[in-house]
């Protein structure tokens, strides 16, 4: 418990410091695997249609909790009730990413970034909005940008590996309490026609769905 609680307290304050806003990330997806061919009597081969298999939040968790155990990155086999998969990342440095579990009350549970990845095959941004110069500070300002999320489990010796994305559209406010000296900023990010490919157990597979990751945060102006 005073390890949950430091790692908690830790990750409030990188958090914060950095100006980094954790966001809730949920998705809903589609998985089509590829059938094996059967070959009849006659010689006569066959290959079904793929069925489709559900991936939602809820079962990346499970799936998370599973890898994490066997990574060495959690304690347990599955998560408690409430847990979320939360992403973080630095405005400042896009190389700097992370993908986390959370508990309900956003104490860090298991840091899963060598499981669930970002990644970004292109630096070329579309960008829309207002930027205060005085505040520095922005009232509304909206980026779309190719994006994809990675899920692996070869680092437990699996042999599955998806990448997930598409186009990304991010949205994010800042709202300045000035008598405080703050200002609250939030994001919302959503990819409304995500694509991808990939192995699942060593079988190609394709993903289509959708995605977000939304958050707020307030920093010191």
């Amino acid at each position: 418990m005073k390890n949950l609680l430091l790692s908690a307290v830790l990750f409030a304050a990188v958090t914060a410091s950095a100006g980094i806003v954790p966001q809730t990330f949920t998705l809903t997806a589609t998985l089509k695997v590829q059938s094996p061919p059967t070959t009849n009597t006659a010689g006569l081969i066959t290959i079904a249609a793929p069925k489709p298999i559900s991936v939602t939040t809820a079962s990346l968790l499970k799936d998370l909790a599973t890898v994490a155990y066997l990574n060495g990155d959690y304690a347990f086999t599955t998560f408690p009730t409430g847990a979320k998969i939360v992403y973080l990342n630095d405005p400042d440095n896009s190389s700097w990413n992370h993908f986390i579990v959370a508990s309900s009350t956003g104490a860090q549970l298991a840091d899963v970034s060598a499981i669930l990845y970002y990644e970004q095959p292109s630096a070329t941004r579309i960008q829309s909005g207002k930027f205060d110069t005085k505040t520095q500070t922005y009232p509304t300002w909206t980026e779309t940008y190719l994006g994809q999320v990675v899920f692996t489990d070869y680092a437990v010796g699996g042999n599955t590996k998806i990448a997930f994305g598409g186009n990304i559209s991010s949205t994010f406010t800042d709202v300045v309490n000035t008598k405080a000296g703050t200002y609250k900023e939030t994001w919302t990010s959503t990819l409304t026609a995500g694509i991808g490919e990939g192995f699942h157990q060593g079988t190609p597979c394709q993903v289509s769905g959708t995605a977000s990751a939304t958050g707020s945060a307030t920093f010191a102006l």
